[in-house]
């Protein structure tokens, strides 16, 4: 039973990883722009003197959902939410690690070179942690902060938990599209500022992967580098009521501090 189990999540893992919710607009408030690469992108520009954050939601979202919300909530800050291949207004496209890693990089670029933001913030939320911390590693003279919101050490970690009888050391192989956030935060430069917030009753990526990640980040930074690693637990919070009172509190003063904080 246990090697049928495996073989069927074997074949159907990236339908598993990636539950592509149906199509939704942008909010009337967002502009609809495109990389030159093709890929879509959520928009509402920044105040005066304000910071540009860019997005990449989870795997069950899409930039018509939580891009619209959440670019109200951080006005007068500028957002620009990332849709990955596969989803919402690029649903034709093939989805996978490589593909989105790519549309990261574009964002970034897009966001330096066309709309002239010069103060970018990358935030992900839960596997949206794994093209941030990507893009952040790749493009570090545009990024300088990183805000990773339940994040999980790896695809192969997170099926070792769902799957404990096996150990990690037989799963990993078999995973395609890794999303090896230990190693990507290993990679970011020492002076890149971080901020990890994870719900302490998280029922989805257990809390020690946000706490083991978030050690790792502090541990390769030494305070000669100048750069803040934080953690933040939300006490009471899981993983998809991050947003929701009381924890919501918490979560906007420290996320939005943060993102204010002068470099």
């Amino acid at each position: 039973a246990t090697a049928l189990t495996l073989g069927a999540l074997f074949a159907a893992q990236r339908k598993v990883l990636y539950p592509k919710p149906p199509f939704a607009p942008l909010h009337k408030e967002m502009r609809l722009l495109r990389t030159p690469e093709g890929n879509a992108l959520g928009y509402a520009a920044a105040g005066a003197g304000q910071a540009t954050i860019v997005y990449f939601h989870g795997n069950a979202d899409q930039i018509g959902w939580s891009g619209a919300w959440l670019a109200s909530r951080v006005r007068p800050r500028g957002f620009l939410a990332v849709e990955y291949p596969g989803y919402g207004y690029d649903a034709d496209e093939e989805t996978s690690e490589a593909a989105i890693d790519a549309a990261a990089d574009a964002a970034v670029r897009y966001a330096r070179s066309s709309l002239g933001a010069d103060r970018l913030v990358l935030w992900g939320q839960s596997l949206g942690c794994g093209p941030a911390l990507h893009a952040a590693a790749r493009h570090p003279d545009a990024v300088r902060k990183v805000v990773l919101l339940s994040p999980f050490l790896s695809v192969a970690d997170m099926a070792a938990s769902l799957l404990p009888i096996l150990p990690r050391f037989v799963l990993g192989p078999l995973v395609w599209d890794k999303f090896d956030n230990l190693e990507r935060a290993r990679q970011l430069p020492s002076t890149t500022d971080v901020l990890v917030l994870h719900g302490t009753h998280d029922d989805i990526v257990p809390f020690a992967q946000g706490r083991r990640l978030a050690d790792e980040l502090s541990s390769s930074s030494s305070s000669s580098d100048d750069a803040t690693r934080s953690f933040v637990p939300l006490e009471g919070a899981g993983h998809n009521d991050v947003f929701a009172p009381p924890h919501d509190r918490l979560l906007w003063a420290k996320l939005l501090e943060f993102v204010d904080e002068k470099e």
